[in-house]
């Protein structure tokens, strides 16, 4: 660190202890971020007028983000920020829970934001990834599965069917679907009262529920959907608050999984990937004792996979504390937007704060928010964010 650096900072840390802001003397040196413009994130402006922000341009890198704060707090107005910012600069996955990111779309150019409604998704849940090995296919669809629909003792039972599955098709069966895949397991024929026998009828209950209640969305035994969402940079909003949580979880993994194993494949890492999802807290859920188990979140596996080829995720949450402690860590940036109790102990700590800092978690004004950005800073900063209708 040069003279002048080491004078900077300590210059501006006395004037730091002037104001009674005890995040404050955390400030980077001056003109260490960059400018915001288009291609740029904005996290906020600081007091000593430095904007914060992550570079998502078509040379820039996708962050993992996580957005937390209870209703009311302004993490839709933020997400709003972050789409408008990357619009046209990265491929946009946004699913959208609550109806109150389509605005976006009046703010961007034409073609570059384009709203969907749930019957114009249409995914082939068993076609496989071009290039993807089979087995390797099968396994990761089994852990989807068997994660978001709460199979986890059903294991066997869907590797086992989707194995035959396709063992059948290999054979001249046309391409395979959620339905072959219902009707094989109905064939089964097992004493309902043994413990194989509730297996499969979980997994019955729940295909069958999946398929009707996604209205068909995952029903497809061929679909080049995925490949033109992620052909170049656009943005696509779903609406998706007609999709119950756990069905949404298997479409946001089918997502992910789509184009991390496709990048894989390739080692292709542009343009930039963002997967957003708005009121995401059962998606993100997890615990340590559950993934000291091994059994650990789709989406927060590919979280930590996916930032070597560019694949960013973005997710509100009204509460920190149960949100896998493995997509956690594989957060780049943490928008504390407040709360109180147990969630603001658990983020302090996770930010490593002081105890002055820790009080400020509590009761933030609407408009403010505590961030950690350690793309940007290694510290946790306070920014100020713009209101974004």
């Amino acid at each position: 660190m040069s003279a002048a650096l080491r004078r900077e900072i300590r210059v501006r840390r006395l004037v730091a202890r002037a104001y009674p802001d005890p995040f404050l003397e955390n400030l980077p040196p001056a003109g260490a971020l960059p400018p915001l413009a288009k291609g740029r994130i904005p996290l906020g402006k600081l007091v000593f007028g430095q904007v914060v922000s992550l570079e998502i341009g078509l040379r820039g890198t996708a962050r993992n983000i996580l957005v937390c704060g209870p209703t009311g707090t302004g993490k839709t107005n933020f997400l709003r920020q972050h789409l408008l910012a990357a619009s046209g600069q990265a491929i946009i996955v946004v699913f959208d829970r609550k109806g109150d990111l389509e605005s976006v779309a009046g703010y961007a150019q034409d073609g570059e934001v384009v709203v969907l409604d749930r019957q114009d998704v249409k995914l082939a849940l068993l076609q496989v990834i071009p290039g993807m090995e089979e087995d390797d296919f099968i396994a990761l669809i089994t852990e989807v599965l068997a994660q978001n629909l709460h199979l986890m003792a059903s294991r066997r039972l869907i590797s086992d069917s989707l194995y035959l599955l396709f063992r059948r098709k290999n054979q001249g069966q046309a391409r395979v679907s959620i339905n072959d895949l219902i009707e094989l397991v109905e064939r089964i024929r097992v004493d309902p009262v043994s413990r194989l026998g509730q297996y499969r009828e979980a997994v019955l209950f729940a295909l069958k529920d999946l398929s009707r209640r996604s209205g068909g969305i995952l029903d497809h035994t061929e679909s080049n959907f995925l490949h033109e969402v992620f052909s170049r940079p656009r943005t696509f909003i779903i609406r998706a608050g007609s999709i119950p949580v756990d069905h949404l979880a298997v479409v946001v993994s089918l997502f992910y999984m789509f184009i991390y194993e496709r990048r894989r494949l390739s080692r292709q890492t542009q343009p930039p990937v963002m997967i957003v999802v708005d009121d995401a807290l059962p998606i993100a859920t997890g615990s340590m004792e559950w993934e000291t188990e091994g059994a650990r979140n789709p989406i927060a596996t590919w979280s930590f996979h996916g930032r070597s080829f560019n694949i960013g995720l973005v997710v509100s949450v009204q509460n920190f504390s149960p949100i896998s402690p493995a997509l956690c860590n594989n957060a780049d940036t943490l928008v504390w937007l407040g709360s109180s109790g147990e969630d603001a102990a658990a983020v302090a700590r996770h930010m490593n704060l002081n105890h002055d800092q820790s009080q400020e978690l509590q009761g933030l004004p609407v408009g403010q928010a505590i961030v950690l950005a350690r793309s940007v800073w290694p510290y946790a900063v306070r920014a100020w964010i713009r209101e974004v209708r």
